[in-house]
Formats: structure tokens, C-alpha cells, sequence
């Protein structure tokens, strides 16, 4: 998440001395609270995705049984539902 914004860090603390300071590789290698932010960050990042990917897949499954009957009552198959509307249309 971090490389996607810079190259060069400043980390700084809450009341405003630097922490650590440099190009990314660099600072992530001396930084433990910087790496531990960046995992947390990524474990983040791949939540959202795979929950995203579950609604996609969702959002298609309706979208392509929309309006459809996707199963026959157990009581009937498709061959005796045929049989039983000509036997209507007869009489």
C-alpha cells in the first residue's frame, strides 16, 4: 500500500518527530512498526478483494437466472409437465 504512494518515506511520530526516513526498501528493513502497519494494510487490501470477487460471482449468478426457472418442482419432471399440458389443451 505504501510503495503504490512513493518511493521515499518519512515516518513520523504523533507529536511530530521523523521516526525513520528514507526510500521505502530501506526504511521497511529498520521499521517494524512500519512493516507491521504495511502487512495489516494488505491483509486489508485482500479482504475487500476477495469479498468484492464473492459479489461479483453473485451479481452474475443472479443477472444470468434472472426471470429464468432455474428447477422443475420435485414432483414433476419436464417430460410429464408436457404430458399434462396436452392432456389440458385436449380437454
Amino acid at each position: 500500500m505504501i510503495a503504490s504512494i512513493g518511493d521515499f518515506v518519512v515516518d513520523m511520530g504523533s507529536d511530530g518527530p521523523i521516526l525513520s526516513q528514507g526510500f521505502l526498501d530501506n526504511v521497511l528493513k529498520h521499521d517494524s512498526h512500519l512493516v507491521k502497519e504495511d502487512i495489516e494494510e494488505r491483509e486489508e487490501l485482500e479482504k475487500v478483494k476477495r469479498e468484492v470477487d464473492v459479489e461479483k460471482q453473485e451479481h452474475t449468478v443472479a443477472k444470468q437466472t434472472a426471470g429464468k426457472l432455474t428447477h422443475w418442482p420435485p414432483q414433476y419432471d419436464k417430460v410429464s409437465m408436457v404430458d399434462h399440458a396436452e392432456s389440458a389443451l385436449r380437454g
